[in-house]
């Protein structure tokens, strides 16, 4: 499959009127493999970003759009788009178009084609000839009047070369031209994006079948649709009443797209029953643009018309289904993969077979409903409460980023940190003294001391057993994860060791000698430690996975401790409000006597007054647990502008690294995906 495209470009500053895209597919159906191409050049990157940059993102998701664009600003295309910089040469009358690895001309009644495989390189030289005239879908088709025009010519017999070897065959040939707006979009002004399925048939016997159903794709509702009929030798025919039913779905593991790949088609008026099986599922093409990628397929079908069986060969194209117009129902995809690897190792209901897998075989016997109640009941209860699992999901994208695909270490990215995690949340609730976590008591005050601790410490050094024989790493893979996984751990401990010391020992004459002392920064190096560790031993993680160079690596773990502080910082922040979102008790940190960045800066920012009530509520434990003591200092933090202070301070961390990672760390989906979720914990927003 070939397509060349052509762009109106309505910007004053642009180098040129017009700018160009390309796609070539391959598909070696007795191989089971498909090679793309996707191409662009420069005056579409300055297309796009005039389009979007604060001007029109439709019904998709705004900070999407938004962070999505300063992405491509910034950094170009998203791998693997390419950008093409060599000029294209394009003349209308007669046609001529030569980009690069692929020419289109039309002459003497019939085209010509040239280009270079993706995949395999090999020169292709085509001429493709017309064997029934033109058709011309009417413009009432459509929604709207000025909705593209829509030529096709659906057989031509195709003769030429590929290298030195003679080929021939029979191809299909569309032609579109106008305005995008009621093809691409339900109206100009606050439209809703649209899709559509398209189907072309060319039956053994010589028909010819074309249909298309187009959708608002955030409902999946019709807009429209229509089918045409040319039976051979005789005139088209247009009507608009069929059914065109997905019968089996297939999911991308690039771009976790679902995309309905097999169809059942039902013409009355024709008296035709055919089912479309595609040749291979992974026929996805990535493509420029907030649509991300196409599923664009050759398959066969095979059915009945007029009560007599037929058969033949077809094409699919399913444009719509990358949009993003909810990034949260991206982030829940991941987050219920992430959740069924952990129970899938660590699940709810304990087996002999599980405990073996653990500890081994028994020399006696096993008792799996002991395990199950004073392990896997109170860990599931802490994490059935759902926190966001970003810290997998972190791992997850920033592997995909690095040009890995995830799914062989699925398991080991969801639960090694995660598992870690929940246990270290179990043992810090406890040293806290907190009394819920997530919105329900915490582990150790709904089950006990002895089963939180005892919990909590098996979830540190359960998720080692999956470095063992992990099937995709080398030894020394298993050894650098072993190490990473050691010096997280005992960074984090080290980590709240500065936390438990600075909470124990708070009094005004310490706390002013702190102060003296340069206790912001401990406190940020403490940070570092306790939250950092785990998404910068996550960026390791990954980078060991994907054999960075030493250079990516370093950037990597660097932006996972900045982004983890920053969180942090932020989620100091949250500790000061009312949002119902804050599962926590709003001045928790303060009642707890922490000595958090934020209560630093309220300190430094506050007048003398303000800031010497503030020191002694925070250093008296009896001020601390009086609620109306407790709510003046926290009104007091509120009022000195450290929130504010600090979220920025936050925000100009994040978007300082983010830039230096992006010097080693290409454009790509996985990683706009990954600004977005960083993003969303900071709270930071995009605007389109």
């Amino acid at each position: 499959m070939v397509a060349l495209f052509r762009h109106h470009l309505p910007i004053a500053e642009a180098r040129s009127e017009q700018g160009f895209s390309c796609i070539l597919s391959v598909l070696d159906p007795s191989t089971s493999t498909h090679e793309a191409l996707s191409q662009i050049d420069p005056s579409l990157v300055e297309l796009f970003t005039h389009l979007h940059s604060g001007l029109w993102c439709a019904n998709l998701d705004p900070a999407t759009v938004g962070a999505s664009t300063q992405e491509i600003k910034t950094y170009g295309p998203f791998r693997p788009v390419r950008l093409e910089r060599t000029k294209a040469a394009f003349a209308a009358k007669p046609l001529s178009l030569r980009w690069n690895v692929v020419s289109l001309s039309h002459s003497d009644a019939q085209f010509h084609l040239s280009f270079v495989e993706p995949g395999s390189g090999r020169k292709c030289s085509l001429d493709l000839r017309p064997l029934q005239p033109r058709i011309l879908i009417e413009e009432t088709q459509s929604p709207r009047a000025d909705a593209m025009t829509y030529a096709t010519y659906p057989r031509l017999e195709i003769t030429g070369a590929v290298e030195e070897e003679e080929v021939k065959g029979m191809g299909w040939m569309d032609h579109q031209w106008g305005d995008w707006g009621g093809w691409f979009i339900t109206q100009q002004k606050d439209g809703k994006l649209l899709g559509w399925d398209w189907l072309g048939i060319n039956l053994d016997e010589g028909t010819d079948i074309l249909v298309m159903v187009r959708r608002e794709m955030q409902n999946m509702q019709p807009a429209g649709q229509f089918a045409m009929i040319r039976r051979r030798d005789a005139d088209p025919v247009l009507c608009q009443n069929f059914t065109l039913k997905p019968l089996r779905h297939w999911e991308s593991k690039r771009t976790r797209i679902r995309y309905p790949v097999s169809w059942q088609l039902e013409i009355p008026e024709f008296d035709l029953s055919a089912t479309f099986s595609p040749l291979l599922d992974d026929q996805e093409i990535n493509v420029f643009g907030l649509i991300r990628a196409i599923w664009e397929g050759a398959g066969t079908v095979s059915g009945s018309l007029g009560g007599e069986p037929v058969s033949g060969r077809a094409r699919l194209e399913l444009y719509g289904y990358g949009f993003i117009f909810d990034f949260n129902n991206q982030m829940d995809h991941l987050a219920k993969r992430v959740n069924a690897c952990i129970e899938d190792f660590f699940p709810k209901t304990m087996t002999e077979a599980h405990i073996a897998q653990y500890v081994g075989a028994p020399h006696w016997k096993h008792e799996p409903a002991a395990y199950e109640e004073v392990l896997a009941r109170p860990v599931w209860d802490l994490m059935s409460r759902r926190g966001k699992y970003w810290r997998p999901i972190f791992g997850i994208l920033l592997l995909e980023a690095l040009g890995v695909r995830h799914e062989p270490y699925e398991m080991l990215t969801s639960c090694i940190l995660e598992l870690n995690h929940t246990g270290s949340l179990i043992i810090d609730d406890i040293e806290d003294d907190s009394q819920t976590r997530r919105g329900d008591p915490c582990i150790h005050r709904r089950y006990g001391l002895d089963i939180a601790i005892n919990a909590g410490n098996t979830l540190y050094f359960l998720p080692y057993l999956l470095l063992a024989h992990h099937e995709h790493l080398t030894d020394y893979q298993r050894m650098e994860l072993y190490r990473i996984m050691v010096q997280q751990l005992t960074r984090s401990h080290f980590g709240q060791s500065l936390d438990l010391y600075w909470s124990r020992n708070l009094t005004e004459a310490n706390l002013d000698l702190w102060v003296g002392d340069s206790i912001g920064p401990k406190i940020l190096q403490m940070y570092a430690y306790k939250t950092a560790s785990a998404s910068e031993g996550m960026a390791q993680i990954a980078c060991v996975t994907a054999q960075a160079d030493s250079t990516t690596r370093q950037a990597c773990a660097e932006f996972g401790q900045i982004f983890g502080v920053a969180f942090q910082i932020v989620d100091d922040v949250h500790n000061f409000a009312n949002s119902p979102k804050w599962t926590k008790d709003c001045g928790e940190d303060m009642r707890a006597g922490k000595l958090t960045y934020v209560i630093f800066r309220a300190l430094e920012l506050s007048n003398e007054a303000d800031r010497r009530r503030l020191k002694s509520i925070l250093c008296s434990q009896h001020l601390r647990k009086d609620r109306g003591a407790l709510w003046e200092g926290i009104e007091l933090v509120r009022r000195s502008g450290a929130l504010d202070a600090c979220r920025r301070e936050a925000v100009s961390m994040f978007e300082a690294e983010w830039d230096r990672l992006s010097q080693v760390v290409p454009p790509s989906e996985a990683k706009v995906m990954l600004r977005m979720l960083c993003a969303n914990l900071l709270h930071i927003t995009y605007e389109a």
